[in-house]
């Protein structure tokens, strides 16, 4: 693999209807039989990565976006055995998931596969889901950044072959003579991505982390903040790589494609479900992407959000090559429905190596 190489991979892939809220029957339904024919696909054609949602409930709504979601671990562990290139990332709550089972279980994937696992670490937002597992509170929210530091040390130290008896005495963990065998293959621990979009959210993952994984709007003030991330960085003694979630429409004309995100995410939206998930993103404080979102309704149900890359073959593979050239080292796509949209994607766009 080229040193530089932009990396392309899928998102949302392990939950019912991906990142689309829609009713239209083309949504993706995250099938065990389509997701092994989808894993063999990209395995083939040169995709380097799969990255999970982390999802405990859905959307509700008429079709209840994500309800059925595979837990990562797991996720990663069966689908890897149906590939001989791809790498897999887990997404994890880090407030749902102590620091050493999140070790214990990456250690042994890592361990029989020879690395291709990395950890997807969100901090946390999602507050109905906090209920789930704190009863009704909803802890570290706004400290959430400084419980992250505190994870993903003790983390590492699990996973480095130079540990032994890990201690540690923070303020949310106080841990004595944790130990973790197997340790990564990986050393002296597997590929970190950190999901963040606030700046201190990806203060925190240029600290902590490999990969930043995040979101933008417009493309041209992305280059800039791309490049000062980097710049701040370097600063630090550490280099990181941004990818970002991308939402492809892809059709033989434009007009086809502006008709197909019409009819899935006008004509077809699940609007309670999309309601829903705007409501969640007030509830939880991120008052700049809420603004975004409110305003623009259809692009939620489009994509929940991430940026949407849409029109003829032609365009498309135009927009994606500024896209890197914004300082971007990868992204993550989703589709309508995965299995059907990214034979043409890969036919008619990725030729000719567009991202080499």
């Amino acid at each position: 693999m080229k040193l530089n190489k932009f990396k392309i991979g899928l998102f949302g892939i392990n939950s019912s209807s991906g990142l689309s809220l829609t009713r239209a029957k083309e949504r993706w339904k995250a099938d065990w039989a389509d997701l092994k024919k989808l894993i063999y696909f990209c395995d083939k054609n040169n995709f380097d990565f799969i990255l999970p949602l982390s999802k405990w409930q859905g959307w509700g709504g008429t079709t209840d976006p994500n309800k059925m979601s595979y837990e990562t671990f797991n996720f990663a562990s069966i689908l890897l055995n149906h590939s001989k290139n791809l790498s897999f990332y887990s997404t994890v709550h880090i407030p749902f998931i102590h620091p050493v089972y999140a070790a214990r279980s990456i250690a042994t994937i890592s361990s029989y596969f020879k690395g291709r696992i990395g950890l997807n670490i969100v901090c946390g937002w999602n507050n109905n889901e906090y209920k789930m597992f704190y009863n009704g509170s909803t802890p570290i929210n706004k400290d959430r950044y400084n419980f992250g530091t505190e994870w993903i040390k003790i983390f590492k130290l699990l996973l480095n072959k130079k540990s032994s008896k890990v201690n540690f005495n923070g303020k949310y963990f106080k841990i004595k003579s944790a130990d973790c065998y197997p340790k990564s293959f990986d050393q002296p621990y597997p590929e970190i991505v950190s999901a963040a979009y606030s700046d201190n959210g990806r203060d925190f993952a240029i600290k902590n982390c490999k990969v930043l994984f995040t979101m933008f709007e417009n493309l041209d003030r992305t280059k800039k903040i791309n490049y000062e991330l980097k710049k701040k960085a370097s600063k630090l003694g550490k280099k990181v790589s941004i990818y970002t979630p991308i939402h492809i429409i892809a059709r033989r004309s434009n007009s086809e494609a502006n008709e197909f995100h019409d009819y899935y995410s006008d004509k077809h939206i699940d609007n309670e479900a999309t309601q829903n998930f705007i409501k969640n993103v007030s509830v939880a404080g991120k008052k700049s992407l809420y603004k975004i979102m409110l305003s623009k309704k259809s692009i939620i149900a489009s994509s929940c959000g991430s940026k949407i890359i849409k029109g003829s073959y032609k365009d498309v593979r135009e927009q994606l090559r500024e896209l890197k050239n914004a300082h971007f080292n990868g992204a993550a796509f989703s589709f309508v429905n995965y299995l059907d949209d990214i034979k043409n994607f890969k036919k008619y766009v990725l030729k000719k190596d567009l991202f080499n």
